[in-house]
């Protein structure tokens, strides 16, 4: 199952369900109600090639008629001609498409994932003894020859006798299908020249079989294979062993065992991925012959592959998404529009459309249809696609619909080819066919390298207008291809010069070799890796090889123009990795750029040279992030500029080939930091990332003997460390565990926090002791992200000072290491960071307390004080308190009592889970005594009484009221709603709580208050209703629903009332709306000495205050967020209200409210050296942050009658 590249669609008719809370595992401010599909158009190899039986093509090279009868050079690479007979040709060690008895090889299956009839109409349970009926290609398409052969000259019928071919639609006897040379006389291994002859291999100099074997002819029998030793050695063949390092480099296929599968063999050895086999470590013989028949007819050339690999591969694929309450699990699925053609763009062309249906039925039967005969016109093959994303129609596609449907659609095509291009048609770019496409990559003073080497006429035939497959992707990805639409294409994120950022209309290109070397060495994590030909060519002045038709050159074009057209290049050689490219060519298309929590800034006032704001973003599908440092102007309060640093980019430095340097630390049972290594962690916490643990990736039933084998918890902690443990298998490197092009993992609901001096002018003890000590404490940035690790980060440089793993992570950390965990993802540590400075016993401190968010459900605090030296204080977690349940709420620190507390609440879904933590769904506040030893088991219990384990209060966001905060921070009362409605204050001196305003839970209050002072030392209380937190909150009501408008208002809380107020009670404002402008043109007097307050509802369909109300200089900051079916709106849009807090009105001669195209997903105030304040908004399209003024209050205004304070009741802690 792949990720879905939106999920979801948005707000229900009434926000009310007597459920637990649906709580999404991605971000929601990327959803749509209505899904703009991806378009991918595969192209696919038909050449004659395809019908081979061998891959790569050096398993069997020839010269004109006359093939060689070498197996290996003596130079140690196979390129000459194995033939059937040969132990090379019958192992898949070197012939990858021959039967692998490691693989479990998948039935084929059609467009709705069932398993496919052959073409003898056999169905998956016939492939049984006697095995006398399979078919020789159960597509019922193929010429399959009987001797494994290519031509009729093929070993061994020789140049005067005809090989036989199986028909298509032949069946054969499996139990008699095998061949075998004859016994006489011995093989024997010759050196170059044929001079000297042994009968056992010894360095490199012996090529297999000898040139003169005079005898060779078959024999019937049964089905076989051959496993191979593979040994390693010196440049001079000598001093060999078994595993590859720098001092043994040459291969030595030492030595062939034949492994015949016939009835008296009862058992077989097992591999991970062979599932089908009943027994614990072997296969019986009808399980290996059931699994031998699966490959013959379904995989044995390359055709067959191809054809099953990629049916498999989009089983999963669907179309238009469906609405949550019909299909709550769609949303976990890829959907795209997907179309069909072969490489002679006339064999098949299946337009684009939503794959679903009669056209995903369409695309299969046409796939499956394939028989190759044709030539290999890579680059008109690729123009011509390009030129249907650019015109909508053109001769080779003049069926369908115009597969660009809006602005914003992203389009991608997938070519995949086991050859060498050629073919010499012009490559026409207008309609009318009259402008041939000019060289597109000339300039070798671009980056990444682009030109080819030496790029000048008459080297090599290769001229300075030699068009490449590069130029054609790179042409089509640089070009407008739809002037008239507004560039509004989303960016899948990445380095401008080499990531798919592009705005405007372009096709994005992946490319796919199959079985197909050049002559640069591939590598698949050549996009992240400090060394080899690719990074060489990105960092120059290595050029890219010139391609000439028919060459391996023309494979390192294929390469090059993956890189030009912005996509992926893969080498898949094998089925596995045919099936896993494709997979990750959809994940990659499912990627795109995102921000999902407010910025941070080095001063609230900034002045030049203290003018920094840090902002986080993720990435989706790729579930990476970045934590970036800009400058904020200051004289205009907006973000320019290019980033002062990026951490991620700081932190690649950081890996190398086989270590890193980070600084990583996990923690004890007794609050002990332990560096995060194998051999320092527990072996209690070391069983979490064990070879047991790694059974359960999506992986592992793929992987190699040698990849099991070197799996463990170190390799497992290495990755997590952001190291990339790789073996090496069949003298190619292969990754045990996800590709990642960065290791930050993503950022999205978590706002970073900066800290420097200790910023409070608290009047306790000796503060302003413990302030000047610190005042030139190191500036440093702290972000939690969902890699599981709170992260600290030189303020100044961006370089990591440290990570640390809160140990209730550690168990589920594994998940991140899944090679499709772009499907999978989790949040880790999500939530709210809070810093403070508390007195704890005779010392201050400054501490940091970190909420889990969706990633569980706990609070975790550290000793902050020196940023170089943390140390950990306690977690608080459900199996302390099992009425704790997910984390959304940040943590409040102030003084009840006379004690520094921390104050924290239950959060949502606070009921038993998978057995454990058996809450009871009501709300709580907890109170820890941040001095108490005990802190934990004599936390303050605060219960509100209302919930149920069916229906959980949902209490997460509170606000603290303090008169005085910045001077001695003592509560006089904390105030949160709740997800049925309800608006509550807590005594937290008393421990009793009191019921403000009773609601319903259509109108769900999730953003916390804000609070500001009122008459005779009340409080005013501002709230807004609405919740978006699960997919579930993404459903539009249906046109003969009636809605709930959601509503924001502030009430007054003398702090001694325990009656409960209803909405009626309270002054209600009416707005005027249209779709760019908000206003209220005859507002109401409130007069706060006799009104209790006001409200306001909010007048879009769906609108609703998600994110925290912040009240500056008398101006409550209200953003909301709408979904909406809109095709090029992910996430919907935003409205950001500036009311006058003293009544609810707009202020003089300001307008109420101004839209955004994406939703608000956190703000920040600042001040400017000039006195003007500014509003910094972050938008979840990951864009660079909003700057908006203020508009505030006349002065001397009171709003519309009575008087209000215009001050907050409480700083927020750094991290709110």
């Amino acid at each position: 199952m792949l990720a879905a590249l939106f999920t979801g669609s948005v707000l229900g008719a009434a926000m009310s369900r007597a459920a637990t809370t649906d709580l999404a595992d991605k971000p929601l401010a990327n959803s749509t109600t209505v899904v703009l599909l991806p378009n991918i158009m595969l192209d696919l190899d038909n050449s004659g090639s395809m019908l081979w039986n061998y891959m790569p093509d050096y398993v069997r090279m020839k010269s004109g008629n006359n093939f060689e009868k070498y197996c290996r050079n003596t130079d140690g690479r196979i390129t000459a001609v194995c033939n059937n007979g040969d132990p090379p040709f019958a192992s898949s060690a070197f012939n990858k498409i021959y039967y692998n008895p490691a693989v479990r090889y998948d039935w084929p299956v059609n467009h709705d994932g069932a398993p496919r009839p052959d073409a003898t109409k056999a169905a998956r349970t016939s492939y049984k003894s006697p095995w006398s009926g399979i078919p020789s290609d159960g597509y019922g398409k193929q010429r399959v020859e009987t001797t494994y052969g290519e031509t009729n000259l093929d070993y061994p019928c020789g140049p005067s006798t005809s090989c036989d071919k199986l028909k298509a639609g032949d069946t054969v006897n499996l139990m008699t299908v095998g061949k075998d040379a004859a016994s006489f006389p011995d093989r024997v291994w010759c050196d170059a020249w044929g001079s000297t002859c042994v009968k056992a291999i010894s360095g490199t100099s012996y090529a297999y079989p000898n040139a003169n074997y005079p005898n060779a002819k078959e024999v019937t029998g049964a089905p076989y294979y051959y496993n191979v030793t593979v040994k390693w050695c010196d440049a001079n063949g000598n001093n060999c062993q078994a595993a590859r390092d720098n001092g043994h480099t040459t291969v030595n296929y030492s030595q062939w065992e034949r492994v015949d599968i016939v009835p008296t063999r009862t058992s077989y050895p097992k591999a991970a991925s062979r599932t089908d086999c009943r027994g614990a470590t072997s296969c019986n013989f009808e399980e290996e012959m059931s699994n031998f028949a699966t490959w013959y007819a379904w995989y044995r050339t390359r055709a067959q592959m191809a054809k099953s690999a990629i049916g498999l591969a989009f089983k999963d694929v669907r179309g238009t998404p469906k609405q949550v309450t019909d299909d709550k699990t769609d949303a976990n699925y890829f959907h795209a529009r997907m179309g069909l053609v072969t490489i002679d763009n006339s064999t098949i062309a299946v337009p684009i459309e939503a794959f679903e249906g009669a056209h995903k039925e369409s695309f299969y039967t046409e796939l499956y249809k394939l028989n190759p005969d044709t030539s290999t016109p890579l680059r008109a093959s690729l123009n011509e696609v390009g030129r249907l994303y650019k015109f909508g129609k053109n001769e080779a596609f003049p069926k369908g619909p115009d597969p660009i449907q809006a602005a914003c659609q992203r389009n991608f095509t997938i070519l995949a080819t086991d050859g060498y291009w050629n073919g010499n048609a012009p490559l026409y770019t207008d309609a009318d066919r009259s402008v041939q496409m000019k060289d597109q990559d000339g300039d070798i003073s671009k980056a990444p390298r682009p030109s080819y080497a030496p790029y000048k006429a008459g080297s090599k035939g290769v001229t300075g207008d030699q068009i490449t497959l590069a130029d054609v992707a790179f042409y089509y990805y640089n070009n407008d291809l739809r002037p008239t639409m507004e560039n509004i294409v989303p960016s899948a994120g990445g380095a401008a010069n080499i990531g798919d950022v592009a705005n405007h209309q372009h096709m994005t290109t992946f490319t796919l070799g199959l079985g197909v070397d050049g002559t640069l060495p591939y590598r698949s994590d050549y996009k992240t890796a400090k060394a080899g030909e690719y990074y060489k060519i990105l960092q120059g002045p290595q050029n890219w090889p010139a391609p000439t038709e028919n060459t391996a050159e023309t494979i390192d074009d294929l390469w090059h123009a993956a890189v030009s057209g912005r996509g992926t290049y893969f080498s898949a050689k094998d089925p596995a990795a045919l099936q896993e490219s494709l997979h990750q060519a959809l994940g990659s298309i499912g990627q795109s750029d995102g921000s999902g929590a407010a910025a941070a800034t080095s001063n609230l006032q900034p002045t030049e040279g203290d003018n920094n704001i840090y902002i986080a973003n993720y990435r989706t599908g790729a579930w990476d992030g970045e934590l970036s440092a800009y400058a904020m102007n200051t004289t205009t309060g907006e973000v320019t500029g290019d980033p002062k640093w990026q951490a991620a980019v700081k932190l690649r430095t950081r890996i190398t080939a086989d270590g890193d340097s980070r600084t990583i630390w996990t923690s004890d049972t007794s609050n002990n930091l332990v560096p995060f290594t194998t051999g320092d962690i527990s072996p209690a916490q070391k069983a979490f990332f064990n070879e047991t643990v790694q059974k359960s990736l999506s992986q592992y039933k793929n992987w190699s003997a040698e990849q099991i084998k070197a799996a463990n918890a170190d390799t497992l902690v290495k990755f997590l460390r952001g190291q990339d443990p790789q073996v090496v298998v069949e003298k190619e490197s292969k990754r045990l565990y996800r590709e990642r092009d960065k290791i930050l993992g993503d950022f999205v609901h978590s706002q970073p926090v900066y800290v420097r001096q200790p910023p409070f002018g608290f009047k306790d003890g000796d503060y302003d002791k413990f302030a000047n000590q610190n005042s030139d404490r190191a500036p440093t940035v702290y972000a939690a992200s969902n890699d599981g690790m709170l992260h600290a980060f030189d303020a100044d440089t961006g370089e990591e000072r440290w990570a640390y793993i809160p140990p209730m992570v550690l168990p589920d950390l594994w998940q991140l290491a899944n090679s499709d965990y772009a499907d999978r993802h989790r949040y880790f540590l999500d939530g709210s960071l809070t810093v403070a400075d508390v007195k704890i016993g005779s010392d201050w401190k400054t501490i940091l307390i970190g909420a889990m968010g969706k990633g569980g459900r706990g609070y975790y605090a550290l000793d902050i004080t020196d940023p170089a030296k943390p140390k950990v204080l306690w977690n608080f977690t459900a199996e302390d308190n099992p009425n704790l349940g997910y984390s959304f709420g940040p943590a409040h620190v102030t003084k009840v009592n006379g004690k520094w507390v921390a104050v924290l609440t239950s959060g949502y879904n606070n009921v038993a889970e998978d057995g454990k933590y058996d809450g009871d769904g009501k709300g709580h506040v907890f109170m820890l005594d941040l001095a108490d030893p005990k802190l934990k088991a004599n936390a303050v219990d605060i219960s509100t009484g209302e919930g149920t384990k069916a229906n959980p209060s949902g209490l997460a966001r509170l606000n603290i009221a303090a008169f005085d905060f910045n001077k001695d921070n003592s509560a006089v009362a904390a105030y949160g709603g709740d997800l049925l409605g309800n608006l509550w204050r807590f005594d937290l001196k008393a421990a009793t709580v009191t019921k403000l305003l009773a609601l319903d839970s259509g109108k769900p209050i999730m953003a916390a208050p804000e609070l500001t002072e009122g008459p005779s030392k009340s409080v005013i209380v501002y709230f807004g209703t609405g919740r978006f937190l699960g997919t579930s909150d993404l459903v539009l009501p249906k046109d003969n629903m009636s809605v709930d408008a959601q509503i924001v208002g502030g009430i007054k809380d003398d702090l001694e009332t325990t009656k409960t107020v209803s909405l009626n009670a309270l002054v209600k404002q009416t707005m005027t709306s249209s779709d760019t402008s908000r206003n209220i043109v005859d507002p109401k007097r409130v007069n706060w000495t006799s009104d209790l307050g006001w409200y306001i509802e909010l007048p879009s369909v769906g609108e609703r205050v998600a994110v925290d109300p912040q009240l500056f200089e008398g101006t409550l900051l209200v953003p909301t967020v709408v979904p909406t079916a809109s095709d090029c709106q992910p996430g919907g849009y935003s409205w950001l209200y500036q009311f006058n807090g003293s009544g609810g009105a707009a202020n003089d001669k300001a307008p109420l409210g101004s839209r955004l195209t994406s939703p608000i997903v956190g703000m920040t105030v600042s001040k400017l050296p000039s006195g003007k304040p500014v509003i910094i908004a972050v938008t979840a399209d990951g864009k660079r942050p909003k700057t908006f003024g203020l508009n505030k209050p006349a002065p001397g205004d009171s709003g519309n009658g009575g008087k209000i304070e215009t001050k907050r009741l409480q700083w927020r802690e750094l991290g709110k």
